[in-house]
This record gives C-alpha cells, sequence and structure tokens, in this order.
C-alpha cells in the first residue's frame, strides 16, 4: 500500500500505518479496478469492484479480495437480502444507482490508484485515491463501524 507523504495530509491524530504484505497484496490486485459501491456487512466493508471482485476491509485493516458470487454466499444474509445485493450489484454495473437500497453508489471515476493507510488509536484510516475521485474509509474497532466518505 502507498502511504502518503505528508501525514498533515492525514489529519489530526492519523499516523501513517505500515502495511502488511498480504495487504501490499491485496492493494497490488486492486489497483487499476474501479470501485463501483459498497456496503457494510458483519463487520466488514464491501466494495463492489468492476473486475468482478468485492474488496473486503475488516475492522482491523485486514483485507481480502472475494468473487462476488462467494462474498454473498459466506455472508448471514437471508435469500432475498442476498439477491437484493447481486440485482444492486448488476444495477451499478450498469450505471444505474437510482434503485439502491443496500449498496451505495461509488463517487464517478473512483478508478484505484493507490491506497494510503493511517492508525489512530483503535481506528484505521484508508484512502483510496481514484482517478477522478476518491473514498475515505474508517474503520473503528470500539463503535464496530465504518464510515465511508467520498473525497
Amino acid at each position: 500500500m502507498s502511504r502518503a507523504g505528508d501525514a498533515g495530509a492525514a489529519g489530526v491524530g492519523w499516523q501513517e500505518a505500515e502495511t502488511t504484505t498480504h495487504q501490499d497484496h491485496v492493494v497490488a490486485h486492486v489497483i487499476g479496478a474501479t470501485v463501483s459501491g459498497y456496503f457494510a456487512a458483519e463487520e466488514a466493508l464491501y466494495l463492489l469492484l468492476d473486475i468482478g471482485f468485492y474488496w473486503v476491509v475488516y475492522l482491523d485493516a485486514g483485507m481480502t479480495l472475494l468473487l462476488e458470487s462467494l462474498a454473498l454466499r459466506e455472508l448471514q444474509l437471508t435469500e432475498e437480502e442476498r439477491a437484493r445485493l447481486a440485482e444492486e450489484a448488476d444495477a451499478l454495473r450498469q450505471g444505474d444507482a437510482s434503485s439502491l437500497s443496500s449498496m451505495r453508489a461509488a463517487p464517478a471515476g473512483c478508478r484505484v490508484e493507490s491506497v494510503e493507510f493511517y492508525e489512530s488509536g483503535a481506528r484505521c484510516r484508508l484512502l483510496v485515491r481514484g482517478e477522478s475521485a476518491s473514498l475515505e474509509v474508517v474503520a473503528d474497532a470500539v463503535t464496530r463501524e465504518f464510515t465511508v466518505r467520498e473525497l
């Protein structure tokens, strides 16, 4: 994962964080992919990529890549919820975010160019820098919640 050279740009209290070999490996695979949308479930954030995978980020900033169909099967969801997520992923691929209820659309142009990683206490922050739009993902291990902000 790349890290910003100016810690001040990361915000007050955020410190650059070292990444693991596994995180670096996952990030290498998402560079060049476009984030279409995202949702949080079971203490993880699922970022839908245009390459047929979900980039899954956990509260501790651990991460993995899962095929779309596998990611949805592994979640503790009803068949109706699973079908809704699959339909919304299809709609996002077609460029239609008008009927989303479970997912949020990522900003247009969120083609991943770099990922920066920061920490502050029990919080982790990923900056997903895109071609013309970016996302800030904050995972809070205390509240067990994710905050996603478009930049």
